[in-house]
């Protein structure tokens, strides 16, 4: 028979999270196969969707990849959680370079070439007027692969502007229609 939490005496519990906390600084910092074959954490895959400011573990990509059930859990929780979820596009809206812009619930994400440099490219984001909730980050989760993120700067006049490089992964990933998109 299972004991509930609150029935674990208050010592036995501050031994259960030290453990706990040494078994997750254990999965950090094993190399190799051991860790690249786990699948990731939730709170990898919360920080990964939801926290700016968070740098994935290094197996991180390796296990996303590994394990499909992640990659449902990391996209639920985003078009959860998102500002605004971009699902995948209609095949046939790409042209022969893929798509220019996608535009959702008040959103516009379009790339511009630089006329500065014909390697880089603009991402605009458009907020609609009146949005009072900022986005603080692009996250872009690629047919295939691990999830990609982008720390947005501030907006001029409810444009948020990045320069890329025209093949660079985030890139490629909006011009993919079957790349999906969140505004966190």
């Amino acid at each position: 028979m299972s004991r509930c939490w609150s029935a674990v005496p208050e010592s036995e519990r501050e031994t259960l999270y030290r453990r706990l906390a040494l078994d997750l600084a254990v999965d950090d910092l094993v190399p190799g196969e051991t860790a690249a074959a786990r699948p990731p954490r939730f709170d990898e895959l919360y920080a990964a969707a939801l926290d700016p400011d968070a740098a994935p573990a290094p197996s991180f990509a390796a296990g996303f990849a590994a394990h499909p059930d992640s990659r449902r859990v990391f996209e639920s929780l985003l078009r959860d959680t998102a500002i605004c979820w971009f699902p995948a596009a209609a095949a046939a809206a790409g042209g022969d370079e893929g798509l220019v812009a996608r535009e959702e619930e008040g959103f516009e994400i379009s790339i511009r070439p630089s006329s500065a440099d014909a390697d880089q490219v603009y991402i605009l984001i458009r907020l609609a007027e009146g949005r009072e909730v900022k986005p603080v980050a692009l996250v872009a989760i690629p047919a295939s692969g691990a999830p990609l993120r982008a720390g947005l700067p501030e907006d001029i006049d409810g444009v948020y502007q990045l320069i890329e490089l025209g093949g660079s992964a985030i890139v490629r990933a909006i011009r993919d229609p079957a790349s999906k998109l969140a505004l966190v």
